[in-house]
């Protein structure tokens, strides 16, 4: 892991308010967004853990929106799948209800912020 930081960067997760493991484009460059991720950021010791089986050359992914409140930057997504978010801003742009599907996969600080409706 990298140095903890106070703002969100382009290869860094939000580990609290204001905390942010910073990355590099190394550590990074094969944990690509997927709104219909094969894995998952287990928050007890910030492990990457498949969700499914994953296959050879398959492609590694995690749901950016478990992973920050708000992204260093906006993206349109073209990830293709059926429930596809399409612009990701960060967790806290989403629609309750939506924020509510994610519950399981957020680190207790975000868990805390859909709580309170933010």
């Amino acid at each position: 892991m990298g140095p903890i930081i106070d703002h969100p960067t382009r290869y860094s997760i939000q580990i609290d308010d204001d905390k942010h493991i910073e990355g590099t484009a190394e550590s990074n460059a094969y944990l690509n967004h997927s709104c219909a991720p094969n894995a998952y950021v287990d928050w007890n010791g910030v492990y990457l853990r498949a969700l499914r089986d994953i296959e050879a050359r398959e492609e590694v992914t995690c749901n950016y929106l478990t992973t920050d409140c708000g992204l260093h930057e906006k993206f349109n997504c073209h990830c293709g799948a059926l429930n596809c978010y399409g612009e990701l801003k960060g967790l806290k742009y989403l629609a309750r209800d939506e924020q509510t599907k994610l519950l399981p996969f957020l680190p207790e600080f975000m868990k805390r912020k859909v709580a309170k409706g933010g």
